[in-house]
């Protein structure tokens, strides 16, 4: 019985084997999988199968291949002048391949086309057109918003479900929007070009040396290799070696050339990977009550800053209770100015700093007394004025959240106190009649100089709460 068993699990076996190397309708496979490296699948159509891939196994016409974390997947098709390689965590499928090679006779008379649809994260592909027809031959990657046209090409590309990216290391890509195919752009060998949610893609930019190298880190393979998937048969020159067969790129006259973001990341659109973005500010809180700026993020872990804020005149509401404060009117107003630089000790939001900067208090004050009864002239009313300012340098620790997304859009919190430096104030008193006796007049303006409170003032650190910050970096 146990050899019946496993006799027809053999049989199950073998026909499942047998069925995976068949293509639907039975027509002719296109390709198959030269090197698997971790765990990827293939979907295939009509009846739609689920098959975990293996290498040699072939590919079909609509196919759909997707790999798993850490899993690469080397396709090489059977006219063999296409070599696609994908990365961890991407998809495409085979919409169209109609190739014939230059020796072989086009009996149906068919046309040279190949597309591969529904690309998303990570590829290179290889084309070798000197192996068919030019005039006739149309090779197409299509990711969800851009058409990329390859004749004789090797590139890189990264796309998500709204950004297309692509840097070409041989021959010439035309690349467009899929909403509108008839604006395009020739991106050549050197040169990147993007797309972007429904816009036309911009003129291709220079690939200077230092993004060449967050190429080969993006596009890395694993340590070591893994077989011939390192080095393709007859393939076009990899990214390492392309400042040999183009050293006018990196020369070193484009030195200055704005190294802006090569690839789109599939991780969360927070904290931009870009190496530097500057924009402005503002933040509502408590002391500063609005708090204007300019915040530059330097790469992931560093912010520069230069702000102004403070408090315009406003009245200060009468809160003394004990007799001698009652009728005291008052009004404040605070500037500061401050630079500052942070550190995001994690590369994430949270971060740690401190400031340098100035700031002045404004009091403006006034208010009614009467001479006592025993007085000369009794029971006189008179009115008490003062004007006080408070100056000083002072440092500012500080910490909170700052995120930055990579469309530019900046919320934070932050936390700090200013500490004193060299501070120094003033009173200007005054008194609306003559006839105050000198005594009386002493005592009130004592009296009101306690109430103001100055020396307490420029004396102690004051704590601050910027309690939400808004901002937007280019």
């Amino acid at each position: 019985m146990k050899k019946k068993l496993l006799f027809v699990l053999l049989l199950l076996f073998e026909f499942s084997a047998f069925a995976i190397e068949e293509c639907p309708d039975k027509k002719a496979p296109i390709g198959k999988i030269k090197i698997i490296y971790g765990s990827a699948t293939i979907i295939r159509q009509n009846p739609e199968k689920s098959f975990i891939a293996q290498k040699d196994l072939i590919v079909c016409l609509k196919d759909f291949l997707k790999t798993e974390k850490k899993s690469y997947v080397s396709v090489l098709f059977d006219d063999n002048s296409s070599d696609i390689l994908i990365y961890p965590e991407s998809e495409f499928r085979v919409d169209q391949y109609l190739l014939k090679l230059k020796d072989e006779k086009n009996k149906n008379n068919e046309k040279e086309e190949a597309t591969f649809d529904g690309i998303k994260g990570k590829m290179k592909f290889f084309f070798d057109n000197k192996k068919h027809n030019p005039d006739s031959l149309n090779v197409k990657f299509k990711t969800p918003n851009g058409v990329m046209a390859v004749r004789g090409t090797v590139g890189l590309v990264t796309a998500t479900a709204v950004e297309t990216r692509l840097v070409v290391e041989s021959g010439t890509v035309a690349l467009s929007n899929i909403a509108d195919p008839s604006k395009e752009i020739s991106v050549t060998k050197g040169y990147w070009g993007a797309v972007k949610g429904t816009k036309p893609p911009a003129p291709p930019q220079l690939v200077t040396p230092g993004l060449w190298k967050q190429v080969e880190k993006e596009f890395a393979l694993p340590k070591g290799g893994f077989g011939d998937l390192s080095t393709p048969k007859d393939t076009p020159p990899t990214v390492s070696s392309l400042s040999l067969s183009a050293p006018q790129l990196l020369a070193g006259d484009k030195k200055d050339e704005k190294e802006k973001p090569l690839l789109a990341d599939k991780k969360d659109d927070k904290d931009s990977p870009r190496q530097w973005r500057v924009g402005p500010t503002i933040s509502l809180g408590f002391l500063r009550l609005v708090n204007f700026g300019i915040e530059a993020k330097v790469w992931d872990w560093l912010s520069i800053g230069a702000f102004i804020g403070g408090i315009p005149e406003t009245k200060i509401p009468d809160s003394t209770t004990s007799k001698a404060e009652k009728g005291l009117a008052a009004k404040l107003s605070y500037i500061n100015y401050e630079f500052r630089g942070l550190v995001f000790p994690f590369r994430g939001s949270f971060f740690i700093g401190c400031g340098f900067g100035y700031e002045k208090f404004k009091i403006f004050a006034s208010k009614t007394e009467k001479t006592p009864s025993s007085s000369i002239p009794p029971d006189f009313e008179y009115t008490l004025s003062a004007v006080g300012q408070i100056d000083r340098y002072y440092l500012s620790p500080q910490f909170g959240w700052m995120a930055v997304w990579k469309s530019g859009i900046l919320l934070g919190t932050e936390f700090g106190a200013t500490v004193s430096m060299q501070p120094s104030n003033s009173l200007t008193l005054s008194v609306s009649s003559d006839l105050v006796p000198a005594a009386d007049k002493t005592k009130a303006e004592n009296d009101l100089k306690n109430s103001l409170g100055l020396d307490k003032i420029q004396k102690y650190p004051l704590p601050f709460w910027n309690i939400i910050k808004i901002g937007y970096l280019f």
